[in-house]
């Protein structure tokens, strides 16, 4: 085998895992909206209702977030009194408590529990939550998700919100992951939402 020919297949794998990587996230389902409005890298969207599971944890923002996806994990993988598995969805979701004391984490069910009955967790601080329609605003962008990046992102959205004047509420900010930790940067998809009053766009 040639060296051209070597340096061709490297570089086609390459592509291959890149593109395979990116969209990873579009092989798992996803809460259900629809899009009000857009501009670039801004939307507004209106989740319908779902099913979330969740649980809370203190610390800060990545250690939180790490502990919490592994609880989650544990009850998605079958630790609930039925012992059922449920499938993987996107995003992962991370929002502060109210009280800025704790983050919750969370995780949409798959849209066939809004029907059925759902697992019961084993662990207490894991819970199911359903979750009323609601209208997000959402700035998306790519980039290892760290507490500086998530800040710069957010002012961003707020001086959108404020240029198309709605009115919003800061104090449920939430952080939308849509790949895990070892996805390099370039390639992990993030939102920061922010939910804005229900009113005409």
């Amino acid at each position: 085998m040639g060296v051209v020919m070597v340096i061709s297949f490297i570089i086609i794998f390459i592509m291959i895992f890149i593109v395979g990587w990116f969209l990873f996230p579009f092989f798992f389902e996803s809460p259900k909206y629809i899009v009000l409005k857009k501009e670039k890298k801004f939307e507004i969207r209106e989740y319908s209702k779902a099913l979330v599971a969740m649980t809370r944890q203190e610390g800060c923002r990545e250690t939180s977030l790490r502990k919490g996806f592994s609880e989650l994990a544990k009850y998605i993988g079958g630790s609930s009194k039925e012992k059922t598995k449920i499938s993987m969805t996107v995003p992962v979701i991370q929002e502060r408590d109210i009280n800025h004391k704790s983050w919750r984490i969370l995780f949409f069910m798959p849209e066939k529990f809004l029907s059925s009955d759902h697992p019961n967790p084993l662990s207490k601080n894991t819970f199911v939550r359903n979750i009323v329609k609601k209208k997000i605003a959402i700035i998306k962008f790519n980039g290892s998700p760290n507490d500086k990046l998530l800040k710069e992102k957010e002012v961003e959205l707020v001086r959108w919100i404020k240029s198309i004047g709605v009115v919003y509420d800061i104090n449920e900010i939430r952080y939308a992951f849509y790949h895990g930790p070892m996805t390099p940067g370039f390639l992990r998809k993030n939102e920061v939402h922010i939910p804005i009053k229900n009113q005409k766009i």
